[in-house]
């Protein structure tokens, strides 16, 4: 029987034995829960403030020196040790919730829908566009508008010096995250002239004191003259206000006490795990608490909250305000174990990509990004995340698998999403992103039995699966003939069958049809013949003939 939300709340919630040691339900004869519903009618939660100084404070002291005084071989490079997510349905899968949707990996996107993403129309409409409210604060200068079709944007600008670069890697992370499964908002590429923008009655403008005065022309005009722009024209980043009232950002482990419907802790949540991942590939060293977004929303008569990733400025070659240092994606901001090695070696130390040559800037329209040093289970954010830290293998593998679903003509139509008006840019942008793919791939599909996908086929009769090894192939992807073991799921000690299976096929044959003829839930473990790691399947024959699949565990 299916393990219902309140029991799984209960569990986690009481801290019972063993805990959180593995997901809730590893088989059942019944369908696999594809939807965790997380969203039924609840009060509205208290809006929290959770900016840069929150990331600052709670990244370089409590993470870093939490993480520090942890057991020793509590922490592993591949996770936490003994803590698997715990969101996942018996297939392995996270179900769609509040969270996350599937889609990459799960059903086919066309270039078209996967370039398009969370966008429903075009963006502002091109003529007057009333500006509501403005900033010179933060890490760009930016204001709202209202077009003549009544909807709010938000438009962010790129540096003089880099003209197209943050506008261009926002619309394409953004693309990409809406495809891994993420909620984010709608952004467009837009072009304006100055004679379009009037000032409404009541806007503000936010000074670089953090305070507010009324809006006035000189006011817009020192916004536009930070930005790149030339005669009275401009390019931004429009991003479509989100429907609903902001609760302020999630964070990355704990729940949100005051949403009944925020029952799993976020550091044990699969898909926000798993971010890490996504992150690295899209070199998004920017998430934080302060980019992300609760929004207390409402849909078919519920209000709920609704979890959103925001702000894909910094990503890829960007860095919002100018190009990627050397250090991102290899160093935390204040990264406590780098300095300690520079301490106690009286500055003798130096990081290996400190030692090699620099990564070049390619363009002032790309900055620095690329596959070279790239390393997934090395990357780093600039501060540390619980969640990631918890992050294991299975969950690594989980996003690979994602991120291989992605096809190289899908990658090219969401790079030219950026509007880049040199092809050289985005010939180059996409040709890095899927030599990084290649790697985050070949990485976790080494670090498990890099085996998925697992189907009935043959009137149930035969399993078929994917070989992710063979996807990427490394110079050793290892053996590409299996080894089993067939036993019942229940019942101590009971008999076992072993075989071995060339390709991606396994046999049900008569010796496992017969073990399994009363019905039992049967175990099969396969690995690469001479390797420890495993993928388990659990299948049970069907009272109308054949064999379907009752769990996975990859």
């Amino acid at each position: 029987m299916r393990v219902s939300t309140a029991i799984l709340a209960a569990t986690i919630l009481l801290g019972a034995a063993g805990a959180y040691s593995q997901r809730p339900e590893v088989y059942s004869k019944e369908r696999p829960l594809m939807t965790d519903f997380d969203m039924e009618d609840t009060p509205k939660p208290k809006p929290v403030d959770t900016g840069y100084l929150y990331d600052w404070i709670d990244g370089t002291l409590f993470q870093q020196v939490r993480k520090g005084l942890d057991i020793p071989g509590h922490f592993k490079r591949s996770g936490r040790s003994g803590k698997e997510s715990v969101n996942v349905n018996t297939y392995d899968l996270v179900p769609d919730s509040s969270w996350f949707t599937n889609r990459a990996g799960t059903r086919p996107l066309t270039a078209e829908e996967i370039a398009r993403g969370p966008n429903s129309g075009s963006g502002p409409k091109p003529g007057k566009l009333t500006v509501l409210r403005g900033k010179s604060i933060g890490a760009t200068p930016g204001f709202w508008v209202r077009d003549e079709a009544g909807d709010t944007y938000i438009l962010k600008f790129d540096p003089p010096g880099n003209p197209e670069m943050a506008s261009g890697a926002e619309v394409i992370a953004t693309r990409f995250f809406w495809a891994f499964g993420y909620n984010v908002p709608e952004n467009y590429i837009f072009r304006f002239r100055r004679e379009w923008l009037e000032i409404s009655e009541g806007a503000t403008f936010t000074n670089e004191q953090n305070k507010k005065e009324q809006m006035t022309e000189r006011h817009l005009d020192l916004i536009l003259s930070k930005v790149a722009g030339s005669n009275g024209s401009y390019r931004a980043l429009a991003s479509k206000l989100i429907k609903g009232s902001p609760l302020g950002g999630f964070t990355f482990s704990g729940r949100r006490k005051d949403d009944p419907n925020d029952i799993i802790p976020h550091e044990l949540r699969r898909d926000v795990r798993a971010l890490r991942v996504f992150s690295a590939w899209t070199e998004h060293n920017d998430i934080r608490v302060g980019n992300t977004l609760d929004m207390y929303v409402e849909e078919d008569g519920r209000r709920f909250v609704r979890h959103y990733l925001i702000d894909f400025g910094s990503t890829f070659g960007s860095d919002t305000i100018g190009v990627n240092e050397p250090e991102v994606g290899r160093e935390y901001r204040f990264d406590t174990k780098e300095a300690a090695k520079v301490f106690f070696t009286g500055g003798v130390y130096k990081p290996k990509w400190r030692r090699d040559s620099y990564d070049p800037v390619f363009s002032p329209a790309v900055g620095r990004y690329s596959a070279k040093g790239f390393r997934p289970h090395r990357w780093k954010q600039n501060f540390p995340l619980n969640a990631f830290g918890a992050m294991t293998d299975r969950d690594g593998f989980w996003a690979a698998r994602i991120a291989a679903s992605f096809t190289p003509e899908q990658i090219l139509a969401i790079v030219r999403t950026a509007e880049f008006s040199d092809p050289a840019d985005t010939e180059y942008l996409a040709t890095q992103i899927v030599a990084r793919q290649r790697l985050i791939v070949q990485h976790y599909a080494q670090r498990t039995a890099g085996i998925a996908d697992f189907r009935i086929v043959d009137g149930g009769r035969a399993i078929e699966f994917t070989d992710y090894r063979r996807l990427f192939p490394t110079e050793s992807p290892g053996a590409s003939t299996f080894e089993y073991s067939v036993k019942k799921a229940e019942g101590a000690n009971g008999a076992s069958l072993t075989g071995k299976t060339d390709g991606r096929r396994l046999a049900i044959d008569d010796r496992i049809a017969a073990l399994g003829e009363g019905g039992d839930i049967l175990k099969i473990e396969i690995g690469r013949t001479g390797e420890d790691r495993r993928a388990q399947i659990y299948i049970f024959k069907r009272s109308e003939g054949g064999f379907a699949i009752a769990g996975i565990v990859h």
